[in-house]
């Protein structure tokens, strides 16, 4: 049961036991070397940027347009690329592995490296330009790759960090010193900061000294779900490819599984809309009272490099750019398709060694039964459903001498913020983060707002360790809320239902864009592996053996359903009460005005879900109906205003209520129609 045979080692353990001193000291020997490695401190970096023949004809066209001196825009150009470039220095590295395995030490019972991954890579800094794309998850993702590479001696990264990052006081300085070169999070229409940028990028690619690492998914994801991915640094990286400045690109996926990641109850607040903190320093400090709690272990799991140029060999045709200047480089449709189809199969491939931790399960199975399970009850299903876990791929987290009883109790102790286990045998959701003795949480018609919130905090934190685990069942439990109750259903019919359920979700979860069949084909194979269905040549045959494991997945899933179909009917509902032709909404006042919908629903008893209320869940519901055609979307004065098509609304709510039987939900139709009107008046 333990996590799949690759060679795991604890590199905190070392730390534990000689300190930190002499080995932040240690001499680095043995470290690879790209052969075509150009030798370049952060320095000269940025001179071979500002001498480029990006950069001179960009100035000359900007010369050109406004009228300026030239030598004013090269004047500009040195304070951008001083602005973002790195001073990456052994010195700053040695101090922050001095500090950081003290700050572990008291966080963390382990950190765990795949030792196989670490070998793979080393062989691929000798070969060619490494870019590192780990998951994020948590601030500590910023350095964590840095001192693994410190540790098992490989070049220290230069990493992507946002502009936001820069303006903290010593923290700021620190992280430039440490690799760190800092992007705006937009560059709107600047073009001399685009050109700066993309030399400067592409200089640390080219030169091969250091490996890049930046975050695919562009921010933290404050879900645990993998986000889309954002494809403008990847797109600036590959550029440097595609027009023959280098002979090939190894992308390193990492992933990093946290069993508890230190920003859980501000995401938890976050996500109900809560405004996020500015980072700071003094932010940092006030933070420190996190050290005095245990955050179990987590694990870096460095996956396979990818090479671009076998990825890419007869998906994409290079020669056109042949006649073209190496800096007038834009990519051709052909490559946009590539593009976009490969930073899907890395995120995919971040989410294939993701390692899921007991608590994942725990977590899932207490959202399932409202928060409260009897703890004879919890043993038995988290053994059943590890079982599937381990079956469908994915790594689990589970030591081979442990018992089940062992690693629940263990896990409620690293969860103490959000579950506790009575004197009775129960295990409880808390009402309260901050609550220490348990107690049962009051009827809803009973409580205020603002109590209503304080347990969405911990149900919404909750949900963020269930989500850990949600890539690994999705595809089944789609298949599965498809098949519905139907006994028997033809395939073609059921691969509609399932690639519209893809669609519908395609912001909530990760799909690769062109593999719904491949996808689909595999699910029934493995549901008739299993006996969950029978399959044959056109139907799909459910299965008595499968009862268990079917309602366990169409459970799963259906909170993310019903929470679409709530915003449809609450766009339904404003739309019969506003007047006028033209309808513009502001998103943030739909999100609002949605959540303030479903808060009133939850007090009044008409749904159970408390994680309902998570502003994610609504916004990723506003992005697919937009991606659906059912809001139209339009920029008025640089703000976004979206406008419902009843209509296609319409059919997606009731398409959603066939698959998930929400008449079971009856009343919350009476509430959404209830409760309008004031939204109207409060958000229009």
């Amino acid at each position: 049961m333990a996590v799949k045979g690759d060679d795991f080692e604890d590199f905190l353990a070392e730390r534990r036991k000689n300190g930190e001193l002499f080995w932040s000291l240690k001499t680095r020997e043995g470290i690879p070397e790209y052969r075509f490695a150009g030798g370049k401190t952060g320095e000269t970096v940025k001179q071979q940027v500002l001498q480029s023949p990006r950069i001179s004809n960009i100035i000359k066209e900007i010369s050109a347009d406004n009228g300026r001196d030239q030598a004013d825009i090269l004047d500009e150009a040195k304070a951008l690329v001083d602005e973002m470039g790195h001073n990456l220095g052994l010195g700053a590295i040695r101090f922050v592995a001095y500090t950081l395995p003290k700050a572990f030490k008291r966080l963390f019972q382990n950190i765990y490296v795949n030792l196989d991954g670490v070998d793979k890579m080393r062989k691929a800094l000798k070969e060619s330009p490494v870019v590192l794309l780990p998951t994020h998850r948590s601030y500590i993702d910023f350095l964590i790759l840095s001192y693994v590479c410190f540790q098992y001696d490989l070049p220290l990264p230069c990493i992507a960090a946002g502009q936001d990052f820069m303006y903290m006081k010593f923290v700021g300085t620190l992280l430039r010193n440490c690799g760190a070169f800092y992007m705006r999070r937009s560059f709107g229409s600047d073009k001399l900061y685009w050109a700066v940028f993309t030399e400067y990028v592409q200089s640390l690619i080219i030169n091969g000294d250091s490996p890049v690492e930046f975050f695919l998914e562009g921010t933290r994801s404050r879900t645990a779900k993998s986000l889309p991915p954002k494809q403008g640094l990847l797109q600036t990286i590959v550029e440097a490819y595609f027009n023959g400045k280098t002979t090939d690109i190894s992308f390193v996926p990492i992933s990093i599984s946290y069993n508890r990641v230190l920003e859980e109850l501000l995401y938890g607040r976050e996500m109900l809309g809560v405004p996020k903190p500015k980072e700071s320093t003094s932010g940092l400090f006030k933070a420190r009272s996190i050290l005095n709690d245990d955050h179990g272990p987590f694990h870096i799991y460095f996956g396979d490099p990818i090479s671009l140029r076998a990825c890419s060999e007869g998906k994409v045709d290079r020669s056109v750019h042949n006649l073209v200047p190496r800096f007038r480089f834009s990519l051709t449709k052909q490559e946009q398709k590539f593009l976009t189809e490969f930073s899907y199969q890395v995120i995919l491939q971040q989410q294939k060694y993701l390692v899921i931790s007991v608590w994942s399960l725990v977590a899932t199975l207490l959202l399932q039964n409202n928060g409260e399970m009897k703890l004879t009850d919890l043993y038995k299903d988290v053994e059943w459903l590890s079982k599937h876990v381990v079956s469908s791929g994915a790594y689990l987290d589970w030591p081979a001498t442990k018992t089940v009883k062992d690693v629940v109790l263990s896990s409620l102790h690293v969860h103490h913020s959000v579950a506790l286990v009575t004197k009775d045998g129960r295990v409880l959701a808390k009402s309260n983060a901050d609550e220490v003795v348990p107690r049962e949480i009051p009827q809803p018609t009973n409580m205020t707002r603002d109590e209503i919130m304080s347990i969405a905090t911990v149900y919404v934190v909750i949900g963020h360790y269930r989500n850990q685990l949600t890539h690994v069942f999705v595809r089944m439990a789609l298949v599965a809320i498809a098949m519905g109750e139907h006994t028997t259903c033809h395939k073609d019919h059921l691969f509609a239902e399932y690639r519209w359920l893809v669609q519908l979700l395609f912001n909530e979860f990760i799909f690769h864009p062109t593999a719904a069949q491949e996808d689909f084909h595999a699910v029934l194979k493995k549901f008739h592996h299993s006996s969950t269905y029978i399959v044959t040549d056109s139907n799909v045959t459910r299965h008595s053996s499968g009862d268990k494991l079917i309602t366990f997945l169409q459970q799963m899933y259906r909170p993310f359903l019903l929470g679409y179909w709530l915003v449809c009917h609450y766009l339904l509902a404003i739309s019969q009460q506003s007047t006028g032709s033209e309808q513009y909404f502001k998103q943030k006042a739909l999100i609002n005005g949605t959540q303030d919908m479903m808060v009133e629903m939850i007090s009044a008893g008409d749904i159970p879900y408390y994680d309902l209320l998570s502003t994610n869940l609504i916004d990723n519901a506003l992005k697919s109906l937009v991606t659906m055609k059912a809001i139209q979307s339009c920029k008025r004065n640089g703000e976004t205003l979206l406008t419902p098509v009843p209509m296609e609304i319409a059919k997606t709510a009731d398409r959603i209520a066939a698959l998930i039987q929400v008449h079971q939900d009856c009343t919350a139709t009476s509430r959404v129609q209830s409760v309008v009107p004031a939204q109207l008046k409060a958000k229009m």
